[in-house]
Order: structure tokens, then C-alpha cells, then sequence
């Protein structure tokens, strides 16, 4: 059973080391900043936008606005991105930790079952010693 624990608990350490750093290495390609976006509205034009983040379905006219509404809708983009990566990646840990326990099981069984049956005939032969 100690086997099989630290198998697993290493594979579940491991793991999550690496979600970690896949992780952090999108959030940071993803960086949150603002007066980032590869575009900027010029003072004086006059666009419509829409979209799904809230303050694009009405028409913006002062460029300031338009750009900090895009600002923000960008950031929650990025923000709901490194959610989603989050919670796939936890439960893709989560799966693979059950099967990695499971592998861990079938192996500590594989290994140790030669030594079950040095054991049981080494006790087998001291009560055959022990009778005679």
C-alpha cells in the first residue's frame, strides 16, 4: 500500500508542478495590462461595435471610451481563458492522478507477488523444520 501511496502522491506532485508552470506560462503570454491591444480608435471616429463583453452592443463615441471598453472586454477575455485553462487542466490532473493510482496498484502487485511467494514458502519450510 506504501508503494502504491508513493507512487501515486509523486505522479499527483509532478503533475501539479507542471500545471503550475503551464499555468503561469499563459498567464503571462496572456499578460494583463492595459494599453495593450494591437489597434487604438483615433479621436474623432465614430465606430459601432458588438460582442459578448458588456458595454460593446451601443454605440461608442468618444475614442477614449471605445478603446477603454475594448480594454476591458480583452482583460475579461483573458481573465475567462486562464479560468477555463484552470479548471481542464484540474480535472485532466484529477483523471490521470486516478489512473496513475490505479497503474501504481497493478505494478506494486506485479513486483511484490514474487516476494509473497518467497514468503509464504520460507514460512511453509520453518513449519516443516519446526514439526521435525
Amino acid at each position: 500500500m506504501r508503494l502504491i501511496l508513493l507512487y501515486g502522491g509523486m505522479f499527483l506532485l509532478c503533475g501539479a508542478l507542471l500545471l503550475s508552470v503551464v499555468y503561469f506560462l499563459a498567464a503571462r503570454a496572456l499578460h494583463d495590462g492595459s494599453g495593450d491591444l494591437p489597434f487604438r480608435v483615433l479621436p474623432g471616429s465614430q465606430i459601432s461595435v458588438s460582442g459578448s463583453c458588456p458595454g460593446l452592443d451601443a454605440q461608442v463615441s468618444p475614442a477614449s471610451d471605445t478603446n477603454s471598453v475594448l480594454d476591458a472586454c480583452l482583460a475579461q477575455e483573458r481573465r475567462d481563458a486562464l479560468g477555463d485553462l484552470l479548471h481542464r487542466s484540474l480535472l485532466a490532473l484529477a483523471g490521470l492522478t486516478v489512473i496513475a493510482f490505479g497503474f501504481g496498484y497493478a505494478m506494486a502487485r506485479r513486483v511484490l507477488s514474487p516476494l509473497g511467494r518467497i514468503t509464504r514458502a520460507a514460512r511453509r519450510g520453518a513449519g516443516a523444520n519446526s514439526r521435525g
